[in-house]
C-alpha cells in the first residue's frame, strides 16, 4: 500500500506547474473521512513570525510553498480502484490550481 502511495504522489507532483507548491499523499489506516468521501484535501502555507513583524528596514520577506495534502481512504488504494481514485484526486488537483490563478 505504501508503494501505490507514493507511485501516486509522484505522478501527481508532475501536474504542479511550478515550485510555489508542494504535494503529499498519505493514506488512513483505519480512520473514516467525512461522508464517506474517497480522499480529502489540505492546503496550508508554513508562517513565521517575522511575516508578521515589520524589522524597520523594508525588506519583504519571502513565502514559503504552499502545501497541498492529500488523505486517502485506504479502501481506494486497492488494485480495481487506484485508476478511478487517480482521476479524481487529479481532477480535484486541476480544479484547485485553476481556482488559485
Amino acid at each position: 500500500m505504501l508503494n501505490v502511495v507514493l507511485l501516486l504522489e509522484k505522478v501527481l507532483r508532475e501536474k504542479l506547474p511550478n515550485d510555489k507548491y508542494t504535494l503529499r499523499v498519505l493514506s488512513t489506516k483505519a480512520g473514516h473521512l467525512p461522508n464517506r468521501a474517497p480522499f480529502i484535501r489540505q492546503v496550508y502555507r508554513q508562517t513565521s513570525l517575522m511575516e508578521f513583524v515589520d524589522d524597520g528596514f523594508g525588506e519583504t520577506i519571502p513565502r514559503g510553498t504552499l502545501d497541498i495534502m492529500y488523505t486517502v481512504h485506504a479502501r481506494y488504494l486497492k488494485e480495481d480502484e487506484i485508476v478511478q481514485l487517480y482521476d479524481i484526486i487529479q481532477n480535484d488537483l486541476v480544479d484547485y490550481l485553476y481556482s488559485q490563478r
